[in-house]
């Protein structure tokens, strides 16, 4: 894979990386998070392009790239030509011209532009629409569920004193969404409104031309550099740190499997039932039985069919003896997208004669954008639930990174629609489990279907790293309860271990794990980064010790200030393996902090736990 490259446009600084441009920025002042092609096929997966040819012409404050690409994934065989050209005056154009080389099914092909969130949330802007009327509107604070602005032909708002940032688009129709609504750290504008009916047939020899101009009001200055110092700051706040959960793989257990999984001190352990179909009865015995032998209690998720009038009596009578073990119950529909409130309150009763101490919660097996779109009023449901993960639009390491940030929103929102109630995530997982937007219900070949939801880097430090920031996220915010991943297997903490093979430290995630649940913190306290994309760390404490955690998010080796943090500890150290076979390698040191800044150098993708002495 291609290094990324710094490029210039007059005073704008930003990134370069096959075919896309990210983080345009004006000094310390970031305008633009991301200008990129999409070509989404009619379930909304989005399409690797093929690079054919990229020319490049670079000074030191304009540029022009010319890419070619090639889309080609089944009956879908797309080519575009890529333009991009900033100028000394600071205007960037994004020019696409694409053709279709088959008919094909789309939802989206066009250009993409995300807007930061820090810099735009909650600014006025105005919104020129192509017959040339003007509305004033703002990005929005809450998550909005619907596209704040429609019909744009150009966009512009606010960057400094009386200096404006102006967006000009030509092919097509473009909105904006908001994109924390997946857990995406932005706001993103589009072409093809989603009020159009989709998918739409691609002709072959149809063709594609688009264009985004972004501009100023006014001349730019040249703006004072950025520091690229990285630190991070704890805090004395005291939070609740979130009940930690993890899911079924679905598998039976082996007896190595089991073993290892118990030295997790886990709260509960997501079991999944569908009331509606047959041998739901057995299969939830033996999911209940296998929770006792790993010593976890259940977080029970029941899917609920349309009649309730005999399966609710089945279930309360076959979960009455296994009360104890029950931690929370989910509610969710085996047909549609979020909890049917009739459903939920003709349920809710029953469940409680049988499970008076269990809290009953509502929500979504999806994303947060169901549960946003299709409020849920109720004043019964004792905790609201979504599932999480990074990669429902892009997949790369960064853009898992810059989820953080859009994660809290998610939860500062819950707690506005939905206040007194708790906020549960379950699971939280790595890649999407199902496509719940799909428009071909038909299900995928089983081996595509794995290859879709597993990610090569479920036993990476990175995941781990990833992990790390999403716990802090999740505790600055107030989380209540957080589901994690799978047992065993490519989405576990663990991979599928036979009987007669033993191992201890068998992935990053398992020993982050381990290390947090065995320490039975009382307390987490916030942790400032300065450069969070670079680095994730969580601090938690109890009557008698502390435990600190950072890691390094990059492929690079980082520096990194500390302070908030004194006293003698001891430092152990996740690093990349350097014999084959093995998945990670653990070093451990003493380090006495003296209160000031310490700056200590990270590896590659290392992470670090302080122990205090």
């Amino acid at each position: 894979m291609k290094e990324k490259q710094v490029i210039a446009a007059g005073p704008l600084t930003m990134d370069y990386h096959e075919g896309t441009i990210r983080y345009i920025r004006w000094g310390d002042k970031e305008i633009i998070r991301m200008i990129f092609p999409a070509v989404r096929d009619h379930n909304w997966n989005t399409i690797e392009p093929s690079f054919l040819r990229e020319e490049k012409e670079t000074s030191d404050c304009s540029f022009q790239i010319r890419c070619s690409v090639e889309y080609i994934k089944g009956n879908i065989h797309f080519s575009a030509n890529y333009t991009i050209t900033g100028t000394r005056q600071a205007t960037i154009t994004f020019e696409m011209d694409g053709e279709a080389h088959s008919d094909f099914l789309k939802n989206r092909i066009g250009i993409c532009l995300l807007h930061p969130l820090t810099e735009c949330s909650g600014k006025l802007c105005t919104i020129i629409h192509p017959d040339n009327t003007e509305e004033q509107l703002s990005f929005p604070v809450q998550i909005s569920p619907h596209q704040p602005f429609r019909n744009i032909a150009s966009l512009k708002w606010p960057i400094d004193n009386d200096l404006y940032a102006e967006l000009h688009f030509e092919g097509d129709i473009f909105e904006t969404e908001d994109h924390r609504n997946w857990s995406d750290a932005s706001y993103k504008t589009y072409s093809t409104p989603l009020d159009l009916p989709f998918p739409v047939l691609m002709k072959k020899g149809q063709k594609i031309n688009q264009k985004i101009r972004l501009n100023f009001s006014r001349e730019l200055q040249l703006s004072k550099e950025i520091s690229s110092e990285s630190r991070i700051n704890f805090d004395r706040q005291h939070r609740t740190f979130p009940k930690l959960g993890m899911g079924s793989s679905g598998k039976k257990l082996t007896i190595n499997e089991i073993a290892l999984l118990r030295q997790l001190d886990i709260d509960h352990y997501r079991i999944e039932a569908y009331l509606g179909r047959p041998l739901w009865k057995s299969s939830l015995l033996q999911s209940i039985a296998e929770a006792k032998k790993l010593g976890w209690p259940v977080e029970l998720v029941l899917f609920l069919p349309a009649d309730l009038s005999m399966v609710m009596k089945q279930f309360a009578e076959l979960i009455a003896p296994q009360a104890q073990q029950i931690r929370f119950v989910l509610l969710l529909p085996e047909t549609g997208s979020t909890t049917d409130i009739h459903l939920f309150e003709t349920a809710c009763p029953i469940l409680k004669q049988v499970l008076p101490n269990v809290a009953i919660g509502a929500g979504t097996n999806a994303y947060f954008a169901e549960v946003n779109r299709n409020r849920i009023d109720s004043a019964i449901p004792e905790f609201m639930s979504w599932s999480l993960n990074p990669q429902v639009h892009a997949f790369d390491n960064l853009s898992m990174v810059e989820t953080f940030e859009a994660q809290k929103a998610m939860i500062t929102s819950t707690k506005l629609i939905w206040p007194g109630k708790a906020v549960h995530l379950s699971p939280i997982t790595l890649k999407p489990r199902f496509n719940p937007n799909a428009t071909d219900k038909v299900s995928l070949p089983a081996q595509d279907e794995i290859l879709q939801t597993t990610d090569k880097r479920q036993f990476t430090l990175f995941a781990a790293g990833w992990t790390i920031g999403t716990l802090s996220a999740l505790t600055e915010a107030g989380a209540d309860a957080a589901t994690w991943f799978e047992t065993c297997g490519d989405k576990g903490v663990i991979p599928e271990i036979p009987e007669s093979t033993t191992c201890e430290n068998v992935s990053p995630i398992f020993y982050l794990f381990r290390k947090i649940t065995r320490f039975n913190a009382v307390y987490a306290s916030g942790a400032s980064v300065c450069n969070p994309r670079y680095f994730s760390a969580l601090k938690l404490s109890n009557d008698k010790r502390v435990l600190i955690t950072i890691a390094n998010l990059t492929d690079q080796i980082q520096g990194v200030k500390l302070s908030g943090i004194e006293g003698q500890f001891t430092l152990t150290k996740l690093t990349e393996a350097k014999r084959r076979g093995e998945s990670f390698q653990i070093t451990t040191e003493n380090l006495n902090f003296s209160g000031k800044r310490n700056e200590i150098f990270f590896s590659p993708f290392e992470i670090v736990f302080f122990e205090q002495n």
